[in-house]
């Protein structure tokens, strides 16, 4: 078994008093078991931690430009626990 998972990491950042959010997206593959245990368990949005390696993949398009594509190759997946919720507060005056 094999998946493909799409990584997000976000990272926040002020410069001159204005915060800004970025989202990096990175593609996982998993293979054997944990390709298996990701389907099974992980849903969007999960926090997982993700050791592995880089793998570039290099081609040359229809139109003759370079491309390529980073993906990580993981030897090891741990899902980590859901964060509670946020509960609905009320503010009162």
């Amino acid at each position: 078994a094999v998946a493909e998972l799409r990584l997000a990491t976000n990272r926040t950042t002020t410069h001159e008093g204005e915060t800004k959010q970025e989202t990096e997206w990175t593609t996982v593959k998993v293979w054997s078991q944990r390709a298996e245990f990701a389907h099974a368990h992980l849903h969007k949005g999960d926090a997982v931690i993700i050791q592995g390696r880089l793998h570039t993949e290099k081609w040359t398009n229809a139109k003759g430009d370079p491309r390529w594509r980073t993906t990580v190759i993981a030897h090891e997946l741990t899902a980590l626990p859901r964060s509670p919720q946020p509960q609905p507060s009320t503010l009162t005056e």
